[in-house]
């Protein structure tokens, strides 16, 4: 994307049709196809709503921008030998210069200024400013989970993925990404497990998620975003989410 299209997308609440519409014409076409006309689910949508407009508790929702340009910004850190110190590893960044988060932003392609960009990286905990003021990176990826902040676009994406995932070979796109999906649970477990499943889990999914990381990382084109949109790249990934629900 060019910085003209990435222009103030790092921490800018902002919301396009498009991201909503990928996420409910999957939905919609498996709820067609599954034989619901549609007023029923039409009814079924006006009553969603309702139920959403009534809730009042939970985390607030924030739009931050777009979570890809977090994604590749980390990414690049993490990689590009203009930011590694002598041993390898993510140096500390001081704001401007050479070698800083400005040059950072700016080999990235994203248009945003450098303190919209470090309060969110703040604020989701990914880098601290250090004693003499320069930006340390804490995290290997964008993490967006911090207690009462719901960020909207990384969990639209994230929705987006699943339910395209779950309902591949309903002909919405052509041609259709060979994504799988697949999961394991049981309802028979005893509720007094659930805090030792959570962290079990957890831990052990955070590490299959850094071994993808690391994999996503080794095979990634770091000019990209120096280059016009060619047709032969494509966004890879993987989401992992934990299941709850009471037995039926």
């Amino acid at each position: 994307m060019s910085r003209k299209n990435r222009s103030q997308s790092i921490g800018v609440k902002r919301l396009k049709s498009d991201p909503v519409e990928d996420l409910l014409a999957p939905i919609m076409t498996f709820l067609l196809r599954s034989g619901l006309s549609e007023s029923q689910i039409l009814t079924l949508c006006t009553g969603a709503i309702r139920r959403g407009k009534s809730t009042r508790s939970g985390p607030k929702v924030a739009r931050i921008g777009s979570g890809h340009d977090s994604s590749i910004l980390v990414a690049r850190w993490l990689r590009d030998p203009s930011y590694l110190n002598r041993a390898g590893r993510p140096d500390d960044l001081p704001l401007h210069g050479r070698g800083s988060l400005s040059s950072l932003l700016a080999d990235c392609g994203i248009d945003s200024s450098v303190d919209m960009a470090l309060a969110l990286l703040l604020k989701y905990g990914t880098v601290r400013k250090t004693a003499d003021g320069k930006c340390r990176l804490l995290k290997r990826y964008m993490n967006y989970a911090i207690p009462g902040l719901l960020p909207f676009e990384p969990n639209m994406q994230f929705m987006t993925d699943a339910v395209k995932a779950t309902t591949r070979g309903l002909g919405l796109s052509r041609p259709q990404p060979r994504v799988f999906c697949k999961w394991v649970d049981n309802a028979r477990i005893p509720k007094r497990f659930e805090g030792e499943y959570s962290r079990f889990a957890e831990r052990r999914g955070l590490a299959f998620l850094h071994e993808i990381n690391d994999w996503l990382d080794e095979h990634c084109d770091l000019s990209l975003q120096s280059k016009p949109r060619s047709g032969k790249m494509a966004r890879l990934g993987m989401g992992l989410f934990g299941i709850r629900s009471n037995r039926a």
